[in-house]
This record gives structure tokens, sequence and C-alpha cells, in this order.
């Protein structure tokens, strides 16, 4: 039996800290395959799947509170050989995705410092977090709440520091101003993975239910905050760097937070 010492606000922490470098990096590729219209049309498709998601992840949390999440509901509701197959996507994803995010995180730091090694910094990464994970649970919740805080508050930063050159009339010009100068399905299904980065990652809060006191009433709660939070987040971050940088630079850049920031203030170190 595990320890049930998580508050709604710690599996919170973790379901945002899960997605939140998404704001700050990645998301943007999509408007190298749609105009941004096409990308945030994409990007609420997205955020409905999710949002569906999370309501079935209710119910079935309700039912089934333990650690494995969508792994532990895959066995208990489906055949053998397909909550096998689950389990081992998930490990997949959580091998990759974990990998892909110390590495942008080590180009993030890079592009800050270019004498910082990123290898190095997506390698200690990866081995801060392992190490957190293996402390108890109140404690490496606790640190991941505070992560969280922290990369929530310097996003909140970004967008003090550009509302100042925020060009509305440029944004909606850059609506149709893409690859894709009319509505076409093909550039919607090639943008719809990358409006998922904004979200992906959010259902694993099912995975703490079984630390959790009350899972029937903080379960619900770290949810729709946790999906609130990011939609307000998400929103702000694209339509801000959009009508503060022309949708081309924006497209292309590994970094796109830095790059706007660097677009409008040259003169500072960064």
């Amino acid at each position: 039996m595990l320890a049930k010492k998580l508050r709604w606000f710690h599996l919170w922490g973790i379901g945002v800290g899960i997605v939140i470098g998404a704001a700050y990096f990645g998301w943007n590729y999509g408007l190298q395959q749609a105009n941004l219209f096409t990308f945030m049309l994409a990007t609420a498709i997205a955020g409905i799947f999710y949002l569906c998601s999370i309501l079935c992840n209710l119910k079935l949390v309700l039912h089934y509170p333990k650690c494995g999440g969508q792994f532990e509901y895959a066995h208990q509701l489906t055949p053998q050989w397909f909550s096998s197959a689950v389990c081992v996507a998930g490990i997949i994803v959580f091998a990759v995705g974990s990998a892909s995010l110390a590495a942008a995180c080590g180009a993030f730091f890079h592009s800050l410092n270019p004498e910082l090694n990123s290898k190095l910094i997506a390698v200690v990464t990866i081995l801060a977090f392992a190490i957190l994970n293996l402390t108890r649970v109140t404690i490496s919740a606790a640190i991941q709440l505070i992560i969280t805080i922290i990369a929530l508050l310097l996003v909140i930063g970004f967008i003090l520091l550009v509302i100042p050159y925020a060009n509305f009339t440029l944004l909606i010009s850059q609506l149709p101003a893409a690859t894709a100068p009319h509505f076409r399905l093909t550039p919607l299904l090639f943008a719809i993975p990358f409006g998922i980065w904004l979200f992906s990652g959010v259902e694993f809060i099912a995975m703490g239910s079984e630390e959790t006191t009350v899972a029937k009433n903080e379960i619900p709660i770290a949810y729709i905050s946790a999906i609130v939070s990011l939609l307000i987040i998400n929103i702000l971050v694209v339509l801000f760097s959009a009508a503060a940088l022309p949708l081309k630079q924006l497209a292309i850049s590994d970094t796109p937070l830095i790059s706007v920031l660097q677009y409008h203030y040259r003169h500072l170190p960064w």
C-alpha cells in the first residue's frame, strides 16, 4: 500500500510540469505545416480531444485508483495482448519523451549561452529528475510543484515583456500568411500533432491517484485546474508570439520565446 500524501495541487504541479515545456519550444514547428488560423484550429481540436480524454480518465480513476493510470485501465478492461501493447507504448513515450525534453532543455540553455554544452545539460537533466523520482513522493511532488511554478512565472514574464511590442494588426495579417493560402484539410492534419504537443502528458495525473489523500475529491480538481492552466498559457504564448514576430521567423526557431525576445530586446545580453 502506497502512502496517501498527495493533494490536488501536487498533482496539478505534476500534470502541468510535464506539459509546460511545450510552451517553450516545439509548438511553433506547426506553423511550417499550416497558417496561423489552421494551427489554432488544430490546437483547439487537440484541446477538445484532451478534454474528452480527461473526462474518461476521471470516470476510470474513481473505479481503478492505481498508480498505473491508463495502463491499469487497459489491464482491467481489455484483453491481455492489448494491455501489453499499451504498456509497451507507454514505455516508449516515457523514454523518447524524456530524452527529447532533456535534449530540448540542453539546446535552450545553449541558446542562452553558447559556451554551455547542450548534450551535457541534457544528461544532467535526465539524471537529476531520475534521482528526484527516487526520493519520497512528497519531496518529489513538492520539488516538481516548485519547478512548475517557476516555469509558469517565466512564461508570464515573457508575456509581460512582449505586451509593449505586441502588434495585433500583424497578428491578424498573419492569420492566413503561411504555406497554405486557403483552408485545406492536409495542413490541418499535419498541424494537429503540434497542437497535441501543447497538452501531451497531462493525462498522467491519474498515475498519482493511488498516492492521493482522497482521489475522488482531489483528482477532478487537479485535472480541471491543469487543463484550464494549460489552455490559458498556450493560447497567450501562441498569440503574443505571433503578434510580436513575423511568422516565417517564428516557424523555424528552435527557441521561439527567446527569438521573440531577441527580436525586440537586442540590447540585452540574451
